[in-house]
């Protein structure tokens, strides 16, 4: 607060007591929490209860918004810029960048110790050499700003560490200060230099965009532990079937009878080291003849102990030693397989999270459709995120429009999964799948309307048998009809008939008497009877 030059007392403000309360009010519900909250809710809290307490004029608010501003500028900043460069020491082409440095590198010794024969002057590859140890420290310095220290971790890190700690020593440290006396004086240390070929091995991080070629290099590296006991193993051997020919050959009685025996003897089996030297040979099956020829002809016997050396160590041992490496390269890919599969399902399992996230976010009415409306306001960050699993730059509406292929305005979830999930899959285009959306649903429609049309056909035969019913039945009701009518119409006549023979009949047996005309009534009755 401003104070005056006479009293030192606080200069008082209109605005002085509500400020005080203010800050009071913020300190009592800070001090009274259980938990503090986060650092962000703190500072977007603090910044504008102290601008309230210093003053609210148009000034000051400007000053306050610049700042909150700039914090929150600094803390979206700093995980985008790292974002970027994660992007970038993971890109192929930087990798590439740095494979082709390591080349000119490794041309640059060769050519260095070829001028030192020659006793020519080195300042050219000297200049390359402190060119590579500075694009080395580059490499070395963004991996650890994209990732942090967490780098370290990874053996390739710590190995690139140890090339550029050498190559700073000898090239930065010992040689500017002892010069020409660097290499007598140390000695053993300036070997070291030589070491600087090992850095064609971070060539080996090139060689994993090169499918066939990394199985080979990694099969080498798999298999370096096993070499190791291979080498054991046969060594043993060696060993074993040595002290077996100081027995059978170098102490054999014809190493004194036979000159020609001894002479082989004592070219081949004079001793242990000479001896297991010899067997090598056999190992690699090199002219082996040559050494058991003169013996197996002098004595018989060694041809069993020479058979059997080559059937153990050249053929039994290096064909189960080449299908052991063959078994675990094998093992080894399967799990770097199921490695990969693992770590992509990861990836996808992720990507479904942040689309599941960025769809809440975007679904303002929580309709659970986008509407393009919806859509064209997407975050920039979710645009970043939507391009990168699609693969291109592709504006909002495009993206929509190729989501919604069923034209209904709209666009659910399933079909924002399906869509993406489609393109991540497949490796085609975004276009390329709304096409094959389209033409998918042109199949369903086509089905749906051949099942209408099917169900029309079903529909108008059922109708067509009725109709012939129908029509069947009428036919029959009419030739009923007729015969009726028919019967009704020849009965008149068969009562006329029976009438005049009844008449017939009376007037024969009573041909005096006539009867007399029937009457109406009487007519009535006769044919009723008759009928």
């Amino acid at each position: 607060m401003n104070r005056d030059g006479n009293g030192g007392k606080p200069l008082s403000s209109p605005r002085g007591s509500a400020a005080d309360a203010n800050s009071s009010n913020w300190r009592n519900s800070v001090t009274h929490k259980n938990a503090p909250p986060p650092r962000t809710q703190r500072r977007d809290k603090v910044l504008p209860k102290a601008s309230e307490v210093i003053g609210s004029d148009g000034d000051t608010r400007t000053i306050f918004e610049r700042a909150r501003a700039s914090i929150r500028l600094r803390t979206v900043r700093a995980p985008e810029s790292r974002e970027i460069w994660k992007q970038v020491v993971q890109s192929a082409w930087f990798d590439s960048l740095i494979g082709v440095v390591i080349v000119f590198n490794a041309a640059g010794i060769g050519i260095e110790l070829t001028l030192q024969l020659e006793g020519k002057s080195t300042m050219p590859t000297q200049i390359l050499e402190n060119f590579c140890i500075v694009a080395y420290i580059a490499e070395l310095g963004c991996r650890v700003f994209a990732i942090g220290f967490v780098c370290f971790r990874d053996h390739w890190v710590q190995f690139d560490t140890f090339l550029i700690f050498m190559g700073v020593l000898v090239n930065w440290i010992l040689d500017p200060i002892l010069g020409p006396a660097a290499s007598s004086a140390f000695g053993p240390l300036m070997i070291l230099r030589t070491a600087r070929l090992l850095r064609l091995a971070k060539m080996m991080r090139l060689f994993k965009r090169f499918r066939e070629f990394w199985i080979l290099v990694r099969g080498i590296m798999t298999c370096a532990t096993m070499m190791v006991y291979v080498f054991l193993v046969l060594f043993l051997c060696i060993y074993v079937f040595s002290c077996l020919a100081i027995e059978l050959i170098t102490m054999n009685t014809l190493n004194e009878e036979d000159e020609e025996f001894r002479e082989q003897v004592q070219k081949y089996f004079r001793s242990l080291p000479n001896t297991m030297m010899t067997l090598v040979r056999f190992a690699c099956l090199d002219n082996t003849s040559e050494v058991y020829g003169i013996l197996v002809e002098k004595d018989a016997w060694l041809s069993v102990y020479f058979v059997f050396l080559i059937l153990v160590i050249s053929l039994v041992f290096f064909h189960l030693t080449g299908a052991v490496i063959f078994s675990t390269t094998m093992d080894t890919n399967a799990e770097e397989e199921d490695v990969a599969k693992g770590l992509e399902m990861d990836k996808w399992a992720n990507l479904v999270k942040d689309l599941k996230e960025m769809f809440s976010r975007m679904d303002a009415d929580g309709s659970g459709f986008l509407s393009r409306a919806e859509f064209e306001h997407i975050h920039p960050s979710d645009m970043k995120m939507l391009s990168r699993a699609l693969g291109g730059g592709f504006s909002p509406g495009q993206i929509f429009d190729s989501l919604d292929v069923d034209r209904s305005g709209e666009v659910s979830i399933t079909e924002l999964f399906d869509g993406i999930w489609d393109v991540i899959s497949s490796k085609d285009k975004l276009g390329t799948k709304r096409m094959e959306k389209q033409v998918e649903l042109m199949h369903v429609r086509m089905s749906e309307m051949s099942a209408v049309q099917q169900s029309f056909m079903l529909t108008h035969k059922t109708l067509e048998g009725q109709i012939a019913l129908l029509v069947e039945e009428m036919r029959l009701t009419r030739v009923t009809t007729a015969a009726k009518l028919r019967v009704l119409a020849a009965a008149p006549k068969v009562a006329a008939s029976k009438v005049a023979a009844r008449c017939d009949s009376k007037s024969t047996t009573e041909p005096e008497s006539l009867p007399e005309a029937p009457n109406g009534s009487k007519r009535k009755q006769i044919m009723d009877a008759v009928l």
